[in-house]
């Protein structure tokens, strides 16, 4: 909840930035034709910090508003509304959790101001005063957003750059919020993770590489998790050499033996069930498949764990083939991949296997 508030908070600021940049303070100008503000900024800091829908949201809010408050050409038309909330998804899809390079500081300036500022505007101005208008008005709108390309690249480059500390705080409190999401996914509610739990291991009961496998590594779920005891049962019937992982005192995991449930005597860290001290140590370089939990996964197969990295320090560095298992409702379009993190092969939810 902490993370939505501040989220909301940050937002509710960067509009009210917007529209004292776009119509309060005076827009810098060049004689004869270019003249323009400083009003992207807040628009960039929302699509970096928050991703395409929600800068969108802000930019088309703060237009509406501001149209409303100190209007600049008249009564308020929902056309450029569209414009703002492009502008904003524009900014967020390039920036948003993912390294900002000149190359994606400079598409993005190029989309906002071209095909977003000139293009799409000029149709605007089309349909509500014709030609005559948009001939008269172009000159100084190519002016002033080509000029602004070069405007904004800075400002993006510079903020990525300066910006690293508030960036990471933010990305560490989305995660924080993810996590949370996923242990209250499942609570109090088995009967949903039962049917969530059967739909996804049916999925992985199927894979060939579960079928072609000697040895296979599974995590035991917890009440809070995806039920894993299929995966076992079948593993066991089929005669595989089934392992589960072992949370050490060192803070390393390893792969444990077991040839039945009687075998998990243990409860490790986390409150997950676990093989004793004695069990054997399986060779990460024997197994062939693993199944992984996830808090949360995207589609470029970056998982979210529950923070202790054992599973990423684990797999390092391993030919294992890894299969993250997780509800569709947990799954985002993008997480921040971090140097240690270890994406998986392959996702498997209840609708789909990517």
């Amino acid at each position: 909840m902490k993370y939505r508030i501040k989220r909301i908070a940050v937002l509710g600021l960067l509009i009210a930035l917007e529209i004292v940049l776009s119509r309060v303070l005076p827009a810098f100008t060049i004689p004869p034709l270019i003249k323009a503000s400083f009003a992207f900024i807040p628009i960039v800091v929302a699509g970096y910090l928050y991703g395409p829908l929600w800068a969108g949201a802000a930019a088309a809010i703060a237009d509406i508003i501001g149209t409303f408050m100190l209007p600049l050409l008249g009564a308020y038309q929902p056309w450029f509304t569209i414009t703002a909330f492009l502008v904003g998804a524009a900014y967020g899809a390039f920036l948003h959790e993912r390294k900002v390079t000149w190359r994606n500081a400079v598409v993005s300036a190029v989309v906002v101001c071209v095909l977003l500022r000139i293009g799409l505007n000029c149709c605007w101005f089309y349909i509500m005063f014709g030609w005559p208008y948009v001939v008269g008005y172009l000159p100084g709108l190519l002016a002033t957003h080509l000029s602004m390309i070069v405007v904004q690249t800075g400002f993006i480059m510079f903020f990525a750059r300066a910006g690293n500390k508030i960036i990471d705080q933010t990305a560490h409190e989305k995660l924080g919020f993810l996590r949370q999401k996923a242990r209250n996914y499942f609570r109090g509610k088995p009967d949903l993770r039962d049917e969530k739990s059967a739909k996804i291991i049916q999925k992985c009961l199927d894979m060939p590489e579960y079928l072609q496998a000697n040895t296979v590594f599974c995590f035991v779920g917890t009440e809070l998790e995806i039920n894993t005891t299929a995966i076992l049962e079948r593993a066991f019937s089929d005669v595989k050499t089934v392992c589960v992982p072992k949370c050490e005192t060192d803070g390393t995991m390893t792969a444990r033996l077991i040839k039945s449930f009687d075998d998990l005597t243990e409860k490790g860290k986390f409150g997950i069930l676990e093989p004793g001290s004695s069990a054997q140590i399986i060779d990460r370089h024997n197994i062939d498949v693993a199944f992984i939990p996830c808090s949360a996964i995207d589609r470029n197969h970056n998982r979210l764990g529950k923070g202790g990295r054992y599973y990423d320090n684990y797999l390092k560095d391993s030919d294992i083939y890894k299969v993250g298992l997780c509800p569709s409702a947990l799954a985002t379009k993008r997480l921040t991949a971090r140097d240690h993190d270890v994406p998986v092969d392959v996702a498997v939810t209840e609708k789909k296997v990517f």
